[in-house]
Order: C-alpha cells, then sequence, then structure tokens
C-alpha cells in the first residue's frame, strides 16, 4: 500500500506516521486494522453504528472473534479537509489492557 492509498482511509498525520512506521523495521507487526498477525479465523464480525460526538470525531466499535479469543477495536473517526471521513486513531482491547494506534506509531511496539 503507499503512502497515497493510505492517506484515503487514515487521517495525513496518521497516515504518515503508519507509512514512516511501516518502513521501518519493528514498529508494526500487527494488522493494524485487526490486531492480529499471521493467520486469521475471524468469526462473528460486528459493526456498531457510529457514534458522533462534539467535538468531531465519531466512534466505531467493532467485534469478532478469531482463534477463540473475543476482539474489540474502537475507530475513531474524523472529517478530513475534503469532508470525508478518515480513521484518526485506533484503539484496541483485550487481554486487561488498552492501546492504540498513534501511541504504538509515537512509542514503538511496547504495547
Amino acid at each position: 500500500m503507499s503512502k497515497t492509498d493510505l492517506r484515503k482511509y487514515f487521517s495525513q498525520t496518521l497516515a504518515d506516521n503508519l507509512w514512516k512506521a511501516l518502513k521501518t523495521e519493528d514498529r508494526v507487526d500487527f494488522h493494524v486494522l485487526y490486531d492480529i498477525q499471521d493467520d486469521t479465523d475471524i468469526r462473528n464480525f460486528r459493526i456498531a453504528k457510529a457514534v458522533p460526538k462534539p467535538d468531531g470525531i465519531a466512534t466505531v466499535a467493532v467485534t469478532f472473534i478469531n482463534f477463540g479469543d473475543r476482539k474489540r477495536i474502537d475507530y475513531k473517526l474524523g472529517k478530513g479537509g475534503d469532508g470525508s471521513w478518515r480513521i484518526v486513531n485506533v484503539f484496541y482491547y483485550g487481554g486487561g489492557r488498552t492501546f492504540n494506534l498513534e501511541e504504538i506509531l509515537r512509542d514503538g511496539n511496547n504495547y
């Protein structure tokens, strides 16, 4: 995927940071949309209705089961300069912890 392709789906800042991370070893070692690594067995995939906030950010919650592990991911969306919705951050829940893509890209893969 090119940087231009990333900017179609992610905010410019997140796309640029993701692009840099993908070009650097050991920065992102999982699929950023699903919080999974190599193999998948995704079942019961559900997308909740977007919940917009007064600050202009909408949250779309996604749940699914992968190899028996229940996953929940919140996609934070904001409108770009052209009015299109783009992902501004992704929050991952599981294993008793919460982490987000913006922090991972900033701090490295120490989650």
